[in-house]
């Protein structure tokens, strides 16, 4: 009986460890994926009870025994991870020596209690008591690990594709290993110095964790500074274009100030003797002479409209239709720099998205307005293929380089206390944003 009971619990351990390292990652999985894992964990689940069952019933045990089977259980599970959760292989290794190195410091005060206290019992319960008091710790200590992981980079990692992961896996893995291969052994902890050799592991792992942190930090103030700078780029190359566009149109007002006033007598003699085709054709010649001098104004918030032309104008000259419905005053009780940024990133997706269509289903709409204390912002595109979408509903891309814009727009979101919405429906994808006045927002 006893040979079940230990068998049971380490095999909890393992799911234990399976919970920590599948958090990271469970928002960037599909339905098809948290099932296969779902599959795949339990019929490892499965194998793993019978295995140890036999193991512990046939051959003689030892403290390496309960080591070397709690270190093949998780390696097998690291590598179901790496199977369904591809592309994550510095990640799946980062986030398994940060679990096992806390799962190993809360083994060692057991462990130490048993090599000073239990050793004259036999070697099962000693399993037993190993297990049992682990999992006690791991209860104990469940809530103040849940506070820290709520607020860590943690559930970022799997969508940071521009952090150095290739390098930083290194840390706690080399200290992991470097403590494993000396406690790997048939021995308890029996000394209050390898107890304290597991507390600098952890220790270790806990500062390096906190760089970490910082450094996921700067690197949020780097995308935040990248789009501003962006954002002036685009103001400074709109001021620019329009710059140009207006001298292009003051050269052809002048051709036509030239030929108005034989054009407007020519109209007048031909109304006067009522021949109103010519009359008419002569209009038209006028009309559009002039259609092309107009300029665009898509709003009358000059940063926005700046914003929204750039990505408009790239639209047409890569023959994508447009439409437009956009209501915006002058002023908005809103940063105009965080509401331009917001569009641009989210036009620069649509724009990228329609070039990757052929020509004939390249489309975009722009629709916004601001009314009754509250801003809508609704941008629609054809995209014909599949879009991964996280639990939360946010678009993921899984191309490194990528997901600047998507954190640009939610922190932004998140400022206002806003709402995003992000559909792909009938192959036309979708992204709508409500704002309420910050002074009138609704209690």
């Amino acid at each position: 009986m006893v040979f079940v009971i230990n068998s049971i619990l380490i095999s909890i351990i393992e799911l234990a460890g399976v919970f920590l390292r599948y958090i990271p990652f469970h928002t960037i999985l599909s339905s098809k994926q948290k099932k296969q894992l779902l599959f795949s964990y339990s019929a490892f689940f499965i194998v793993q009870l019978v295995v140890m069952l036999l193991f512990f019933s046939s051959f003689p045990l030892a403290p390496r025994s309960y080591k070397l089977v709690n270190l093949c259980g998780g390696i097998c599970y690291f590598m179901i991870n790496c199977i369904f959760i591809p592309h994550q292989f510095f990640k799946h290794t980062f986030i398994l020596a940060i679990q096992a190195t806390y799962f190993l410091f809360l083994h060692s005060f057991i462990a130490l209690l048993i090599g000073r206290y239990f050793l004259g019992i036999p070697v099962t319960r000693q399993f037993f008591i190993e297990s049992l008091g682990f999992l006690i710790l791991l209860v104990l200590f469940s809530y103040p690990l849940w506070r820290l992981l709520k607020n860590s980079f943690i559930p970022q990692i799997a969508e940071e594709k521009n952090y150095y992961w290739k390098w930083i896996w290194l840390v706690p893995c080399f200290t992991l290993l470097g403590n494993m291969i000396i406690t790997m052994d048939s021995e308890w902890i029996s000394t209050w110095k390898q107890f304290i050799a597991r507390f600098f592991m952890a220790a270790t792992v806990i500062v390096s964790w906190k760089c970490i942190s910082l450094d996921f930090q700067e690197l949020e103030e780097k995308i935040r500074v990248k789009n501003q700078n962006e954002l002036l780029g685009l103001q400074i190359k709109s001021i620019s274009d329009n710059a140009h566009l207006i001298e292009e149109k003051e050269e052809k007002i002048k051709i036509l100030r030239h030929d108005m006033r034989h054009q407007i007598q020519m109209l007048f003699s031909f109304i006067s003797e009522n021949e109103n085709a010519q009359a008419l054709t002569i209009i038209k010649k006028l009309n559009s002479e002039l259609s092309p001098i107009c300029i665009a104004k898509f709003c009358q918030n000059q940063i926005i409209n700046s914003a929204i032309s750039i990505y408009a104008d790239k639209a047409v000259s890569s023959q994508t239709e447009l439409e437009y419905e956009i209501a915006l005053p002058k002023k908005l009780p809103f940063d105009e720099n965080d509401m331009a940024i917001l569009f641009a990133n989210v036009l620069e997706n649509a724009v990228n998205a329609s070039l990757s269509q052929v020509e004939e289903n390249r489309f975009m709409k722009i629709k916004s307005r601001y009314e009754q204390n509250q801003m809508v912002i609704l941008v629609e595109n054809y995209f014909l293929g599949d879009i991964l979408f996280d639990n939360k509903g946010i678009p993921v891309s899984q191309q490194n380089g990528h997901g600047f814009g998507t954190k640009s727009i939610l922190s932004i979101v998140k400022k206002y206390n806003g709402t995003a919405v992000f559909t792909h429906e009938n192959n036309i994808f979708t992204a709508g944003f409500i704002f309420f006045n910050p002074q009138k927002a609704p209690a």
